[in-house]
């Protein structure tokens, strides 16, 4: 993010300490909400139409042992394929005044742009798990139909159990040791409201009770937990009103971005005869997509404290 921002054009002019400064109020606005980025696997092209992101297949585990001496090795076939990303143009503005950054001391650009910056995080997560919905990979508690789903049939060890030997069998690699799991914080107050045996209280409590007095999740049944409050919930899907909220869980290939235009930071005068208006905003153009099927599960269930009636 080092070159983040279109440099300031027209008769408004700001000199290089205040587009710091900026620019470091928008790199922490993106932070406070940006889960997805760090593992999604990026491919950058610049002013591409179209970006072709290679997949590599895995090579046949059931190759003949080398019976004989001199015998040429039969060569293993390594078919690549690619998934084709069509990165769209997004971005969004907003308009100061001049009084307004009189008025407040010169605090309201420096909010503005912060402000820009956390939707600039909150938007590329909801599109990274618009991207992860596309999955056809789901799991419910018991198998139960989706629209049979009750207040009860929440997210749980057993559920999550099945969700790792998905992955687990399908030779899907790990992220630094472990599958990913971005829930709502709904579902993650379900994972941990339960003191049976083997569930995240009952490991917890004696070998590292400070987990539990931090409420930090961490890990359990082989995945990392990372809250997710853009997960989709659908209203009154389940039986009767009851909300169905989707969990993901995520292995290394799971989910790609495609970018033609890097993420740019924008701060110009907008045109008006006494300087009084700013534009404020980000653009960038880009695509999330499924990299590979067989790394990515959704859980379909309800939340004891959603909304359920």
């Amino acid at each position: 993010m080092a070159d983040l921002f279109t440099n300031i054009s027209g008769t408004t002019q700001f000199n290089d300490e205040l587009v710091e400064l900026y620019k470091g109020e928008f790199i922490q606005g993106v932070g406070n909400d940006n889960v997805m980025e760090p593992y999604v696997i990026e491919e950058t092209i610049v002013g591409a139409k179209t970006i072709h992101v290679t997949k590599i297949p895995r090579l046949d585990e059931t190759v003949s042992a080398l019976l004989v001496e001199r015998e040429e090795v039969t060569p293993s076939s390594m078919a690549d394929s690619d998934v084709a990303f069509t990165p769209v143009e997004h971005g969004i503005a907003v308009v100061e005044t001049s009084l307004a950054q009189l008025q407040s001391g010169g605090k309201a650009a420096r909010a503005s742009v912060w402000g820009v910056g956390k939707h600039y995080g909150s938007y590329t997560d909801i599109k990274a798990i618009e991207a992860l919905d596309a999955s056809t990979n789901i799991l419910t508690p018991s198998d139960i139909a989706v629209a049979s789903l009750a207040a009860s049939n929440v997210l749980d060890i057993t559920l999550l159990k099945r969700m790792f030997n998905k992955l687990q069998r399908a030779g899907v690699p790990k992220i630094d040791g472990a599958y990913l799991s971005f829930i709502h914080a709904d579902n993650l107050y379900d994972v941990k409201n339960t003191a049976a045996v083997g569930t995240w209280t009952d490991v917890n409590k004696y070998a590292t009770p400070e987990t539990i007095l931090m409420g930090e999740v961490g890990m359990l049944e082989g995945f990392r937990f990372i809250t997710q409050n853009h997960a989709t919930i659908t209203a009154d899907a389940g039986a009767g009103n009851v909300d169905v909220y989707r969990s993901y869980f995520c292995g290394m290939g799971a989910l790609g971005k495609a970018v033609s235009q890097p993420l740019t930071m924008v701060m110009k005068a907008a045109p008006d005869l006494l300087d009084r208006f700013m534009v404020l905003g980000w653009k960038s153009t880009f695509q999330y997509k499924i990299l590979d099927t067989d790394c990515v599960w959704t859980a379909k269930t309800a939340s004891s404290i959603g909304a359920n009636a």
